[in-house]
């Protein structure tokens, strides 16, 4: 499943995303695509499951220090969204096993819902501490429920370890409960094995599958070693020396066969998997006093990157030496030079969600680090959004800020071009404009296209039976990507490549505050009329244009259903919302209609808004209407030029290429050179 992240830090643990590509650049109003307000707080991380993203939250007790109300009422909640629009599709909620760790001290830092869950594609798995493990399926019914223990963490800082699914059993690592690692049946909830010792409550690291010549070993820090498990049995296989701390936080990681751990008091390691027995001996690589922190280390291409207070860290995998270490440009504080002394320099504050108890570090980083391709993501808990380029030499490309008033302490999701980030308040997709997955929103309308495929791992869509119309012409559709983006075109076989003109509109470019913002002088459904035009910026409004669109398109030479009515409802719902639709329809006369809308996409100049035809991966193919297409984009273009008011750019594509000529004489009339791009795009 490449694109899913179905665990604690995605693929095994690693952090890794193989095929992502979220952006390097988000804030409260960039690169947003939903942001969701959140029922209670939590610091569990989501996962992506298909097309829902879930996580965890609690409620009714714990919201405030000050008064956090009676524990009686504590809930715990799972929570499913649509990965696309955000929409809510499910919640189930757990009554909590009490007494409960009461809300105060360390343990307000991250409170009753800091177990990740985690997935096997079919059902969902949650860990609750004291509450117990519980199974659901994808539509949110509860399978099954485990008691995993009733003890409590070490100095009452609660449980946090997230499970993990290994082929048909459920690991739990119940610390703080149980002093153990549980195997329960993923089926059943049935307990298999447990593994433990005393003092183990000082846990909250996540194990880890290494394979090693056929044979999968659980791997997980305790305190003062390192153990391998077969997960089937819960059998010891080999041990070593590990942390010289009995206080673990940091989760190990492994790449071809080795196991990394750096501790947050020093005593970091790299040893070789598949050993018996003891092998402090023989399978130890390297042992160093490397400091990290509460966040995981992350593997990239023989180098380890970690993160300590207000620092990042790059070691050598192969022997533990180091790289570099450098200060991270905090938001309002000095960006300095890499510095030795970067880990302690922070301003402190009063800890805890309500402002009390344990120490902090504004800087302070509780989420791991992730990685998409070249770039490493760090999350600090203020919503500061690290951006730093791999290599050997420290390169923070971005520094990113959400502000909601919450605390950013989940290690984020990283799935296609978008990431999911949760703080204690809110879940965020972000994800570049005119980006989409490629999450079939609507089954009836869609259908996987045989035999071809889609660049970067998009869908390739066609219509189903249900959504054809038997007097259009059809063609299937493929993605390519152009100047800012991808953006689905209609490509019938042996037609010519998609053709785009484009020119950018005078004096209009810092006109509006904010991109796509709705004008000032009137509501984002507002229609402009000039003479005999109606200009409509919502899809429920051409209800009252059906016929007239229909007129048009009866007409409009070389028709399709990709310019139809019914198609424009069926797919905008799973356009971007920085997508909004300007469609001018005029009744006077010959009808005609000019589908255009406003997006946000960037370019090496930045990021641009854009008039144009609303197009991208979901195969809209819209263009003029009419039985004279150039008269209906010159039309198009006058009202547009008076009407100016959150645009800076004109883009529109097509495939027709015997349109060109008409286009650019449209363009010529209303007194604009636009420039002429002929994409020769190979087929995909």
């Amino acid at each position: 499943m490449a694109s899913d992240w179905l665990r604690f830090r995605g693929p095994n643990g690693s952090g890794v995303s193989a095929d992502a590509a979220p952006p390097i650049e988000w804030s409260n109003d960039k690169n947003v695509a939903w942001k969701i307000d959140l029922p209670g707080p939590g610091s569990s991380c989501p996962i992506v499951v298909g097309g829902k993203v879930i996580l965890t939250c609690w409620t009714g007790y714990g919201l405030s220090t000050e008064d956090p109300g009676d524990q009686a009422n504590l809930k715990r909640m799972v929570l499913c969204y649509d990965r696309e629009t955000g929409e809510e599709l499910w919640t189930a909620e757990a009554d909590a096993k009490l007494p409960e760790d009461k809300y105060e001290g360390m343990f307000a830092q991250h409170g009753y819902a800091s177990h990740t869950p985690t997935s096997d594609g079919e059902n969902v798995y949650v860990y609750f501490g004291r509450t117990g493990a519980l199974a659901y399926n994808l539509d949110g019914e509860k399978l099954w429920q485990t008691d995993c223990g009733d003890g409590f963490g070490m100095s009452d800082w609660g449980s946090a370890a997230s499970p993990v699914v290994v082929d048909d059993v459920l690991v739990c690592a119940a610390t703080a409960e149980s002093s153990a690692l549980i195997g329960l049946d993923k089926k059943t909830g049935e307990e298999l094995w447990r593994y433990g010792e005393d003092g183990w409550n000082g846990c909250w690291g996540t194990p880890i599958v290494v394979e090693v010549d056929g044979r999968k070993e659980l791997v997980y820090s305790a305190p003062e070693k390192l153990i391998a498990l077969d997960p089937a049995t819960g059998k010891l296989l080999w041990h070593c020396v590990g942390s010289e701390s009995n206080s673990i936080t940091a989760s190990v990681v492994a790449n071809d066969g080795v196991v990394y751990f750096i501790g947050n008091r020093g005593a970091s390691l790299a040893v070789k998997a598949g050993g018996e027995g003891d092998v402090t001996d023989t399978h130890i690589v390297w042992r160093e006093n490397l400091q990290g922190s509460i966040p995981s280390p992350i593997y990239h291409e023989g180098r380890l990157y970690g993160v300590g207070r207000g620092g990042m860290l790059c070691f050598d995998a192969a022997n533990g030496d180091r790289v570099y270490q450098a200060r991270l440009n905090m938001p309002g504080a000095p960006a300095g030079p890499p510095a030795e002394e970067a880990n302690n320099d922070g301003e402190r504050r009063r800890g805890g969600r309500g402002g009390r108890g344990g120490a902090g570090f504004r800087n302070m980083s509780y989420a791991s680090p992730v990685i998409a391709g070249d770039y490493l993501y760090q999350i600090g808990r203020g919503g500061d959004g690290h951006v730093v380029k791999l290599g050997d030499e420290f390169n923070e490309v971005a520094t990113n800020v959400l502000t909601d008033g919450g605390d950013f302490s989940a290690t984020p999701a990283l799935v296609d071009g978008a990431m999911y980030l949760r703080s204690s308040k809110h879940l965020y997709c972000i994800r570049a404009a005119g980006e989409s997955d490629g999450v079939v929103c609507h089954k009836d309308a869609l259908t996987k296209s045989d035999g071809q495929r889609a660049i970067r791992g998009g869908l390739v869509l066609e219509p189903s039976p249900k959504a054809l119309k038997s007097n259009m012409r059809l063609g299937p559709v493929a993605t390519n990507h152009h100047t800012g983006g991808p953006a689905g075109t209609l490509a019938p076989p042996n037609q010519a490549p998609p053709h785009a003109l484009r020119f950018p509109a005078p004096n209009l470019a810092h006109e509006l505050p904010s991109p796509l913002a709705p004008s000032s002088k009137a509501s984002a459904n507002v229609q402009y009329m000039t003479v005999d035009i109606n200009e409509v910026n919502d899809v429920a409004d051409l209800d009252h244009y059906g016929r007239v669109w229909e007129q048009a398109l009866a007409v409009t030479p070389a028709a399709n259903f990709f310019q139809s009515l019914d198609w424009l409802r069926l797919s905008w719902p799973c356009f971007p919302r920085w997508q909004r639709l300007r469609a001018l329809v005029s009744s006077s006369g010959d009808p005609w209609v000019v589908p255009f809308c406003v997006r946000e996409e960037r370019f090496k100049v930045g990021p641009l808004r854009l008039l144009t035809f609303p197009l991208n991966d979901w195969a809209g193919e819209f263009a003029p209407l009419g039985s004279d297409p150039a008269t209906a984009l010159r039309r198009g273009l006058e009202h547009a030029f008076a009407t100016p008011r959150d645009w800076d750019l004109i883009d529109l594509r097509w495939t027709d290429e015997d349109f060109l000529p008409a286009a650019v004489e449209a363009f010529t009339s209303v007194g604009v050179r636009p420039q002429v791009e002929v994409r020769m795009e190979r087929p995909v």
